[in-house]
């Protein structure tokens, strides 16, 4: 259920739709509180996901607030553990707290030596120990780092995280040149070979979509939603005019009854007059 209404969380962030979010991540703590037992493990996910949505508003004070109480959690996997560290790391660089920073990408890669992290986490670990030292014009350490970065990231398939390593190695080798340092002009073109590459796999990942199909899909699917509205509506219609009918028929026929009634009292009471003046007249 917690995971459940994290998700609907998480989908109305991106939507920007700020309230329901914020309700369905209380809900979803609420959830997980009035079980007998709490998982931290999903606990830290919501607590996670809280911190994630505030970074993307560039809250980063409320993105480590709870990053803390995510990390306050004992008992919670390696991933969750590994994902919070360079979240954390991350979010300290673009504070500018440089040296917590360090101190999480450490425990990151002491948790690299004894769990298995796969690569797609190890490339953002590259990139954001890589930004922690571009930012403070460290740019020989930080073309160090990337470049591991280029040699870790899988470069047959499309990758963002990649894309993000390419313009962190672009902006300080432009860095370097502004500093009157020296790149290889090698590294240069090797950087925009890898470059084309990713816009050549992001250009058939978009061909193999085929978006006219996927038009007829959705155009077909609004066409049924607003089939379904109108039908609800026309019932929801139908169904005002049966139940004002039926009052209708109701009141009719309780006045109706009321009138039966009267005119029956009204007979019986002229009948009574009628009896005794007969009863009067045979005397």
């Amino acid at each position: 259920m917690s995971l459940s209404l994290l998700d609907l969380a998480t989908c109305n962030s991106k939507l920007n739709k700020q309230e329901e979010t914020n309700a369905y991540f209380n809900d979803a703590i609420n959830a997980q509180n009035k079980m007998d037992q709490p998982t931290d493990e999903v606990l830290c996910k919501i607590y996670g996901g809280l911190a994630n949505m505030a970074f993307d508003q560039k809250n980063y004070s409320k993105a480590i607030f709870n990053y803390r109480k995510a990390l306050s959690l004992e008992k919670v996997s390696d991933d969750q553990k590994y994902a919070l560290y360079i979240n954390m790391a991350n979010v300290l660089n673009l504070k500018g707290d440089f040296d917590e920073s360090v101190e999480w990408l450490k425990k990151a890669k002491e948790l690299e030596k004894i769990a298995d992290v796969d690569n797609d986490h190890l490339l953002i670990r590259l990139n954001i120990e890589g930004e922690h030292y571009l930012l403070q014009n460290q740019y020989s350490k930080a073309i160090e780092l990337l470049n591991q970065a280029i040699n870790v990231a899988n470069k047959e398939v499309y990758n963002d995280y990649f894309i993000n390593t390419l313009d962190l190695m672009s902006t300080s080798q432009r860095a370097v040149v502004n500093k009157n340092g020296k790149i290889e002009i090698n590294d240069i073109f090797r950087l925009e070979d890898l470059r084309r590459q990713q816009e050549k796999l992001k250009s058939q990942i978009i061909d193999q979509l085929n978006y006219k199909s996927l038009q007829v899909l959705l155009d077909t699917e609004i066409q049924n939603y607003h089939k379904e509205v109108k039908q609800s509506e026309i019932e929801r219609e139908r169904s005002t005019i049966i139940k004002i009918a039926s009052s209708c028929i109701a009141i009719f026929f309780f006045t109706l009854l009321g009138i039966t009634v009267y005119i029956k009292s009204k007979n019986a009471a002229y009948a009574c007059k009628i009896r005794r003046v007969n009863d009067l007249l045979n005397e």
